[in-house]
């Protein structure tokens, strides 16, 4: 499992299985973030992809963005439903393929700051590799 956490400065990055746990802690630059946080790609695609229309399949329409310079993410395939929410997602670097899959968007919540914020009880058990 990966989770991660946000507070506009600081990234906390856990991975986690039954047999260990790390959490990594960084103070990403906006590139860095775009390749942790999907959302990121969308709200700047016009600066860095080529965009066009893929192929249909499961009820849902592909858009695919194509890196204008070389950088860390080759292209993003975005899957788009029939009522206009995001489905899926697929992230090609150098190094392979991220697919993320999209189970819910919910909007105008409010929020704590400790929601973007790592809990405590999740760095106990953990190795914690600051890289700040």
């Amino acid at each position: 499992d990966m989770s991660t956490w946000f507070d506009g400065k600081t990234q906390w990055f856990l991975q986690s299985s039954d047999s260990y746990s790390e959490v990594y802690i960084s103070e990403p630059t906006d590139e860095e973030l775009m390749s942790t946080n999907p959302y990121m790609l969308l709200n700047n695609y016009g600066k860095m992809f080529n965009a066009s229309l893929g192929a249909k399949k499961n009820g849902m329409q592909e858009i695919v963005l194509s890196a204008k310079d070389a950088n860390d993410i080759q292209s993003v395939s975005v899957w788009i439903k029939s009522d206009g929410s995001l489905g899926a997602m697929t992230i090609a670097t150098p190094q392979g393929m991220a697919d993320i899959k999209v189970t819910a968007i919910r909007s105008c919540l409010s929020l704590s700051k400790d929601s973007f914020v790592i809990p405590k009880s999740s760095l106990k058990a953990a190795e914690v590799i600051d890289m700040r």
